[in-house]
């Protein structure tokens, strides 16, 4: 089900996509977090209380049901009304989250109506910064399999030795002691980890939750692991098609792109099959725009209920080979009409924000220093332990966890990190595009 149809669910059919919430109270009200909807929500004071009645009942009573939920407020002196109340404004933020359209006018400017907020809810303009991370993303490996034209690890200074497991333990208990909610583990390529299996497991074993971001290609050797994921959803890069990974990855035979192509598609439905929820990161450039319509279709076929688009990141790899993979004004009309058309008649969810981003950063308002995920919401710690400040910006380095704690590193993150070489938030990228400086303007 898409995220826009749950905001059309009744109270009685919602609830059950609470069960799991975890709570964390802040200076200022609180955070709830919400495993089944992946989203981290904002909530007043008497919200958390709520939800911490809610909670408390799923766990005692082992039961969804609207009205048993009901019966067990009332003796906590929370009428039906007021858990209405609470429960519609939970799904009018999920309405957030719902579809929206991008279309560009022969001047060569973007325009949109209400554009929404995709992903986690901004949370600076209530709670001026949470005590503790929301989620750590997480390399726990720099090794992978594949070799992509826009790998972000490539060219990484001052790299030292991989973290121990041991060290990866270590960790996970120091962000358990900060209420964190979840880790986003990625690599490299983290199903190569031998031990990913039991850091999942003791993630989950302190109440904690993780997403994984793989290529895809050993999900089946790593399947143990990746059933202890849900009710978060596993996250595959797919690109297109057997040519396109061909061409993505310098690959002179399109016998063996073909072979890595249909073994990740089949992945994918082994996740379906295993009821694992899979989502879906794209990268789209001039490569497999022409392929993108089909490639779209594909996923919707495999049950894949979520699909981001994103392009080249500025750095590693991905800045040495941007510049042929930018799309042409003609070609980022192409792009929205396939994605437009995607939302209206496929089932799958397609965010196409990260993309937008680098050619129209008006359009994404949250790249400003005030919304800058990093110290705000998250962290990022790289294979070896160092904090960097983002994927995009991996040589300014907030902390080293062999060397300081991480909650020293959160309460001083903000004062460390350098805005102004993030190449979104300076307007920076594409650099020397003057054809790509679109604006945003009003229907």
């Amino acid at each position: 089900m898409k995220p826009s149809s749950i905001f059309s669910l009744s109270n009685e059919d919602f609830v059950k996509y609470l069960d799991g919430l975890i709570l964390r109270k802040e200076n200022n009200g609180g955070l709830v977090f919400l495993p089944k909807l992946k989203a981290p929500l904002v909530v007043t004071d008497r919200g958390l209380e709520i939800a911490s009645y809610i909670r408390e009942h799923f766990i005692v009573h082992d039961n969804l049901g609207y009205n048993a939920l009901v019966n067990t407020l009332k003796k906590k002196g929370v009428n039906k009304r007021e858990l209405d109340s609470f429960l519609n404004a939970i799904k009018s933020i999920l309405r957030e989250y719902g579809k929206y359209t991008v279309r560009m006018n022969p001047n060569k400017t973007f325009s949109s109506k209400n554009y929404p907020k995709i992903g986690d809810p901004k949370i600076s303009s209530i709670i001026p910064r949470p005590k503790s991370p929301i989620r750590l993303v997480w390399e726990i490996t720099r090794d992978c399999n594949f070799s992509c034209k826009f790998c972000y690890v490539y060219g990484d200074k001052n790299v030292g030795e991989e973290l121990s497991f041991g060290e990866i333990l270590d960790i996970i208990k120091q962000a358990s002691e900060m209420e964190v909610f979840y880790f986003v583990l990625l690599g490299g390529e983290p199903l190569i980890r031998k031990e990913l299996y039991s850091i999942v497991k003791e993630i989950r074993e302190y109440d904690m939750y993780s997403t994984i971001i793989t290529n895809g290609y050993l999900i089946r050797h790593q399947l143990d692991a990746l059933k202890l994921i849900p009710p978060m959803p596993v996250v595959v890069s797919l690109h297109g098609n057997p040519m396109n990974y061909a061409k993505y990855m310098n690959l002179n035979s399109l016998g063996l792109a073909k072979k890595i192509f249909d073994r990740i598609v089949d992945n994918i439905r082994l996740l379906r099959d295993e009821d694992i929820e899979a989502h879906v990161k794209s990268v789209v450039s001039t490569i497999n725009i022409q392929n993108l319509w089909d490639h779209l279709a594909l996923l919707d076929s495999l049950g894949v209920s979520h699909v981001t688009l994103l392009h080249y990141l500025p750095i590693g790899k991905g800045a040495i080979n941007n510049k042929p993979a930018l799309l042409t004004p003609e070609m980022l009309v192409q792009f929205f009409d396939i994605v437009n058309r995607a939302n209206r008649e496929l089932n799958v969810t397609v965010d196409y924000r990260p993309f937008i981003s680098i050619y129209a950063p008006a359009l994404t308002p949250e790249f400003d220093y005030d919304n800058c995920p990093t110290g705000t919401m998250d962290l990022r710690i790289r294979y070896d332990g160092k904090v960097i400040q983002c994927s995009g910006v991996r040589d300014i380095f907030l902390g080293d966890l062999r060397q300081e704690p991480l909650k020293s590193i959160w309460e001083d993150a903000l004062s460390r990190r350098d805005l102004t070489k993030c190449p979104f938030v300076s307007g920076r990228f594409p650099p020397r595009l003057p054809e790509y400086s679109y604006h945003l303007s009003e229907e």
